[in-house]
């Protein structure tokens, strides 16, 4: 081999380890990356917890802030600040309540409006008919009974018992020195409070809400009562009513303002009676009748964030994971060309080797010739002889190339036509019959009789068999023995020819029999024994079965020989 090749070609077989140092140390790299990446997003998601739960709280603010200005505002509107205005008529009331009823943002916010007056006695109820402009006298509801009592007795009940108690506004209204007393008393609807005013609040105030859009199905939240978490007067969630529970992500104090009859505080005038002043009118989200509870919809703001970070870190493994394994396929993708390289080096080695044999034996004939050396007959033919032998190897190493060239190019075998496989068989022998008397090697043939036509090229075929036989020969001549065995077999499209040639010569590693049929390829035991070869042989034996729709497996163990087993199907026409 040229020394220039030789260096070249250990370089190659030097650089595996290289290679697999250089996947170590990005894989190492890599675990430390993703150990700071998993620190990373471990603070990251903490920050977004408590991120998301400031803004909560911050919208939970809002929500409450809103609700109670929108109350306070209602009841501005409905009543005088002071007493020091006319008598209220029902006329008056009935445009005050109109005309918020057209300014509101919520016009359907209450139920019913009444109007209540202590006389001589029994409190009276009457109940404002729109339509009429005029309050129309009505029976109190049974709901409402704690509301008359107090107005009765004026004993403040120590907390609602019912929904419809913690759904009361409970206004005091203005009277002049003599008057009797009165009350505006309103209703909330909580079936709209459900479907329209809480949602408003939702999409306006939390995050993750789209106003724009009407999407708040991000959130689950529920209205309960403060003092009795167990009367649940209003909840909403994405598909409809929700119930929050015990578990809310936060919760805030509603409906503060007037605080009227049963709120958690009362405030009362200086003096020893129970007259009432004017409940101020400013919003306090700090406290309320009502408690608002929210919920994310993943189950908890936790959930949100844990899934997050489980995404996260999901999403950098899988990032760690395909940087790794394109690595690694590049590392395996760079080996294979550097083995393809070292394989094209030995083969180019081999080539000039099996090139510049025959052609040095040729040149020093001619010139023994030339000069005279040669004179006797029987010498001159002997040099004539060698002259054909060498010439015959330099010409099959050449077909050889050219054949690999070719079939390179080809995926099917053109033309077909009929072959004999038995005189195929035959011939192939015949072809060897000089290699296999120069090793000694006495062939044994099994071939069943009258075997049926394959379509493809005879001659490709026969060189197939022939590469086969001769292999045999060449590595395979301890054994002084091979076998060609040929009958009818079984595929998985219909049947076949089956052709094996089996040797009892040294065998092949498992490392050589995987690469055995790569084109350039040669075993450690032709390069340590420089058997002459181009690395060809084989990978045409591959080629030309599978241009005819067959297979071709090798056989071997180390010490036990090696068998080539050619499959190709009866009768089958390839397209191109």
């Amino acid at each position: 081999m040229v020394p220039y090749l030789e260096r070249q070609v250990r370089n190659v077989r030097k650089r595996p380890m290289l290679a697999w140092l250089f996947v170590g140390a990005v894989a190492v790299l890599l675990s430390l990356l993703g150990l700071l990446q998993y620190r990373w997003i471990g603070e990251v998601s903490l920050a977004e917890r408590a991120t998301m739960r400031n803004r909560l709280d911050q919208g939970l603010k809002g929500i409450s802030q809103a609700f109670d200005t929108e109350i306070a505002s209602a009841a501005t509107a409905l009543l005088p600040s002071d007493a020091g205005t006319p008598e209220l008529t029902d006329e008056a009331l009935v445009r005050r309540y109109l005309a918020w009823e057209k300014a509101s943002a919520h016009p359907r916010l209450f139920r019913r409006v009444d109007r209540a007056r202590k006389l001589d006695g029994a409190p009276e109820l009457a109940s404002l008919d729109p339509d009429r402009s005029a309050f129309r006298p009505t029976e109190w509801p049974v709901s409402w009974q704690a509301v008359r009592q107090y107005l009765l007795t004026g004993e403040t009940p120590e907390g609602a018992r019912t929904v419809a108690e913690l759904s009361l506004v409970i206004l005091p209204v203005p009277r002049q020195s003599g008057s009797p007393r009165e009350w505006m008393i309103l209703e909330f609807d909580t079936e709209y409070l459900r479907s329209t005013v809480l949602p408003d609040l939702l999409r306006a105030h939390l995050p993750g809400s789209n106003p724009e859009s009407g999407n708040a199905s991000d959130w689950e939240a529920e209205v309960v009562g403060k003092d009795n978490p167990s009367l649940s007067i209003a909840g909403i969630g994405p598909d409809g009513p929700s119930w929050v529970g015990a578990h809310p992500d936060a919760s805030i104090g509603m409906f503060s303002v007037p605080r009227g009859l049963f709120s958690p505080r009362r405030r009362r005038a200086e003096g020893g009676d129970r007259e009432r002043e004017r409940e101020s009118l400013t919003p306090r989200p700090d406290w309320g009748r009502w408690l608002l509870l929210v919920r994310h919809r993943a189950g908890s703001l936790d959930a949100v964030v844990d899934r997050s970070r489980r995404l996260n870190l999901g999403v950098t493994a899988a990032v760690f994971v395909l940087l790794l394994l394109t690595t690694m396929a590049l590392v395996r993708f760079t080996r294979r060309a550097q083995r393809l390289a070292g394989l094209q080096m030995e083969f180019v080695a081999g080539v000039s080797h099996e090139l510049r044999t025959p052609l040095s034996v040729v040149r020093t004939a001619a010139h023994n010739m030339a000069e005279g050396v040669i004179r006797d007959a029987d010498e001159m033919r002997s040099y004539g002889v060698l002259i054909e032998d060498e010439i015959g190897k330099l010409t099959s190493t050449v077909e050889q190339v050219l054949r690999f060239s070719r079939l390179e190019s080809v995926q099917s075998v053109t033309p077909r036509e009929p072959v004999d496989v038995n005189l195929m068989i035959e011939r192939a022998v015949a072809g060897s019959s000089e290699a296999l008397k120069e090793a000694g090697v006495i062939p044994e043939l099994h071939v069943e009789d009258h075997l049926p036509p394959v379509q493809g090229d005879a001659a490709a075929l026969q060189q197939a068999l022939q590469n086969l036989i001769e292999n045999a020969v060449k590595y395979g001549r301890d054994g002084g023995w091979m076998e060609v065995r040929a009958l009818v077999c079984k595929m998985s499209d219909g049947f076949g020819v089956e052709i094996a040639v089996k040797d009892r010569g040294q065998g092949l590693s498992a490392a050589d029999l995987e690469m055995v049929f790569v084109p350039f390829f040669r075993g450690r035991r032709a390069i340590a024994e420089q058997i002459h070869g181009t690395g060809l042989g084989l990978s045409l034996v591959k080629r030309t079965i599978e241009g005819h729709g067959g297979t071709v497996i090798a056989v071997s163990e180390p010490g036990s020989g090696a068998e080539f087993v050619m499959r190709i199907p009866v009768e089958t026409v390839q397209t191109e």
